[in-house]
């Protein structure tokens, strides 16, 4: 490596680290205010979150103004992308990831039980202590929970004491999680970028804007500004809707079932919307048109049409209860998903087997060895093991069968999370969700009634946090910024330590923040999102406890037919070149992020598919920067939105992330 490689690739400086951990604060602030107190711009459940990134780019545009001045001091791109990617964990973290999930989880069931739903009696005696900050043997609604979700009274200090013990406890599952996380990433990273060439969409405006930071002329093309200006005049209109009623505003959300479906008994049918978002529709227009093409189609024909026959056959729509979308399809993307990890789980033989090999003491090259990713193979597949089996154990300490737990964990990183990342690098989804949790798994062929009290109580403590919600992914930032650092010549291994530091600086920052939100407005005014997906699965729970539970023949059945289904569709997708469908249109057909983004997924192919009919691959080319445009002007106005908002109380308008 010559002098020039080795500053490109030091990334991790202590300027780098410092600027990272700083912009760590700043987006958990920006995000937990924006989607807590604002509520209407879901800043940071993308995968590509707009906090993170319009952030990012006014640190771009603070970097540019410093190299003017004072040229050493300017951060290089490789110190960029350190930066970045702590801001990705913060977002994420802030947003959907541990304090957003798990602060709801250990206080709403002690003050939303009473009486009439008896949870007090279901679930309270089978909390391990150490877990909560309440006392698992007194009464519903103790103090520290209802300051919490009330909010203190003036001058009364937020007891921090009775959360640390919890949160440290927890801390230890999150990052078990995280590091396994971190070596599926290294394990995925040289299959999917080097053998298949993914596009990973979300990270090309990153990547462009870095370049741009060695020269290339990215900021000089009209059509990026007159992109970016669409989304900035939209929302600005709306703001000024906000502040003055008078004035008009522009609809960037319609529900169909209100204009098209009026009466029974199509008004039943799950829900079916239109959302524009901007940033979306620019990142879409990246991706390959046969997987638009599929993603919208299995939407509409397979997702609602299969929902529109059921109804108008007289028959009850089933659905399960945290999720929006039909029994039978929930039951049959399941099945899809098992094939695609299998399938994706044998793609990464190679790199699995080399891991392998160097457990047990065989001599390899560098590149077999994996010298340069962000772990060794050998350090990974043994990391990914170990961390699976220690995790599992970590449940069993909260009273889980070790059985149970090691399904719910290998499901989790192996089966779920490793498809939706898939689902990101090749489809650009910017929202991933699914519509089964793994215990759903096992609720497909056995009565959970029969997995006891106990454990029916503990496997809530894993599904909320982990597989309850989808957004912010971590994995999904990692195979995202390893293209990014590629880009830069910012090598692995420092990329591995930034990941560490954004992680528990990311953690500090979102329990710290969100805990202050809460006590200090009360939880009840603020987004109630979190403690409805808790109180989901109380509800679900007793009601299998309580012998609720009706099993459905057909679920097993559509498990079967859709695992069958996806088998077919790559096999036709890999024989034959002009078949049109992708097997992870069908499996993310039923999920919430079909259900935002469907739409947009539709314009952005019909766009696509003009623009190249009669510009072919220069048209394409050309039209690039105004639709990156859009993703630029649409994150960068939702940041700027939301400090207007904060600081000046200028009510933000919706921005249709989410």
């Amino acid at each position: 490596m010559n002098q020039l490689d080795r500053i490109q690739s030091r990334g991790l400086t202590l300027r780098a680290t410092l600027v990272g951990l700083f912009c760590v604060a700043l987006v958990s602030f920006i995000t937990l205010w924006a989607e807590q107190v604002i509520k209407r711009v879901a800043i940071g459940v993308l995968t590509f979150p707009p906090a993170a990134f319009g952030v990012f780019v006014f640190l771009i545009v603070a970097n540019r103004l410093v190299r003017r001045m004072r040229p050493v001091w300017a951060l290089r791109p490789a110190e960029l992308v350190v930066v970045y990617t702590m801001m990705l964990l913060s977002a994420w973290t802030s947003s959907r990831g541990a304090p957003v999930r798990l602060i709801p989880l250990l206080s709403s069931l002690n003050y939303y039980a009473d009486p009439s739903n008896k949870w007090q009696n279901t679930f309270f005696g089978y909390i391990p202590q150490q877990l909560v900050p309440w006392n698992t043997g007194g009464e519903a609604r103790q103090p520290v929970i209802l300051a919490l979700f009330e909010g203190l009274h003036y001058g009364e200090p937020i007891p921090w004491g009775a959360w640390i013990g919890p949160l440290a406890h927890w801390s230890v599952i999150v990052l078990l999680m995280f590091g396994a996380f971190i070596c599926l990433a290294t394990l995925l990273r040289s299959q999917w970028s080097d053998n298949e060439r993914l596009s990973f969409p979300l990270a090309q405006l990153p990547i462009e804007m870095l370049r741009a930071e060695t020269g290339e002329p990215f900021y000089r093309n009209r059509l990026l500004y007159l992109g970016a200006a669409i989304p900035v005049v939209i929302h600005l209109v709306n703001l000024a809707h906000n502040i003055d009623p008078n004035l008009p505003q522009i609809t960037l959300s319609w529900d169909l079932r209100e204009l098209i479906f009026k009466g029974p008994p199509l008004n039943q049918i799950t829900n079916f919307r239109i959302y524009l978002p901007m940033s979306a529709i620019g990142f879409l227009f990246l991706l390959p048109s046969e997987l638009l093409f599929s993603f919208w189609f299995f939407y509409l024909v397979f997702a609602k049409g299969h929902e529109a026959i059921i109804l108008l056959l007289g028959q009850t729509l089933d659905r399960p209860g945290h999720a929006d979308t039909s029994l039978y399809m929930a039951s049959a993307e399941a099945g899809g998903f098992f094939v695609l990890a299998s399938y994706l789980l044998y793609l990464t033989k190679p790199a699995i087997l080399s891991g392998i090999r160097g457990i047990l003491g065989k001599r390899l090259d560098r590149s077999e060895a994996g010298a340069d990713e962000m772990l060794s193979y050998r350090a990974a597949v043994a990391g990914l093991t170990l961390i699976i089996l220690a995790s599992a154990a970590w449940f069993t300490t909260t009273g889980m069968s070790f059985w149970l737990a090691l399904l719910e964990v290998t499901v989790y990183v192996l089966v779920i999370s490793l498809v939706i990342t898939r689902a990101t690098a090749e489809g650009g989804l910017l929202m991933t969700e699914i519509v089964f949790t793994p215990l759903d798994v096992y609720g497909m062929f056995g009565r959970r009634q029969m997995l006891g009290a106990r454990n029916l109580t503990t496997i809530i403590h894993a599904t909320v946090p982990f597989a309850g919600d989808w957004r912010g992914l971590t994995l999904q930032g990692m195979m995202d910024t390893q293209k990014i650092a590629d880009s830069v010549g910012l090598r692995r291994k420092p990329l591995h330590v930034a990941l560490w530091i954004g992680m528990a600086a990311s953690l500090v920052c979102g329990f710290g923040f969100l805990l202050w939100l809460n006590y200090r407005q009360g939880a009840m005014g603020l987004s109630g999102q979190y403690s409805w997906l808790s109180g989901v699965f109380y509800e679900e729970h007793a009601a299998f406890l309580n012998g609720e539970e009706r099993f459905n023949a057909m679920t097993p059945i559509s498990f079967v037919l859709g695992a069958g289904f996806t088998v077919l569709l790559a096999f036709m997708r890999r024989q034959f070149w002009w078949w049109p469908l992708h097997p992870l249109g069908f499996v993310m057909c039923g999920s919430w992020s079909l259900v935002v983004y469907w739409f947009a997924i539709l314009l952005a192919w019909l766009l696509k598919t003009i623009i190249v009919h009669y510009g072919g691959l220069t048209g394409y080319t050309k039209a690039r920067p105004f639709f990156l445009g859009l993703v630029f002007g649409e994150m960068s106005i939702a940041v700027v939105l939301t400090l207007l908002d904060a600081i000046w109380h200028i009510p933000a308008p919706y921005i249709a992330f989410d």
